[in-house]
């Protein structure tokens, strides 16, 4: 395991990884990857790592730089521990402005494109 805080928190969890994790299988590891080869990774610190797969968790920040600043901070909401979440009507209306709404913004153990098209299915029936 890496530096810092890494783990499932925020992340998809699914049975399988968190089972090979456990046993040792697969590790999280923090840092850049420098240089991709055929049987192993090297880090940007120059660190060799043996890798038949790698799958890069790359993160996000919620915002909505495209829209005007009053209307972004209304979406969002603060969490006691500083991190942003949607803050909208059934995770998906605007709270003053219902006609704008957000798709897609919930983790869910399955298939998030069904999630928004029921979603969008929903916004356009209220």
């Amino acid at each position: 395991v890496g530096k810092g805080s890494m783990g499932f928190a925020n992340l998809k969890e699914h049975v399988e990884y968190r089972r090979m994790l456990e046993e040792g299988r697969i590790r999280f590891v923090a840092g850049a990857v420098g240089e991709l080869r055929e049987a192993s990774l090297v880090t940007t610190e120059g660190e060799e790592l043996g890798a038949d797969e790698v799958i890069l968790c790359t993160g996000y920040r919620m915002s909505f730089p495209f829209l005007e600043p009053e209307l972004a901070d209304a979406f969002l909401a603060r969490s006691a521990s500083g991190g942003l979440h949607l803050s909208a009507y059934r995770l998906v209306m605007h709270p003053v402005e219902p006609t704008l709404c957000a798709l897609s913004f919930v983790l869910t153990f399955g298939n998030e494109s069904c999630v928004g098209e029921m979603q969008a299915r929903w916004a356009l029936a209220h």
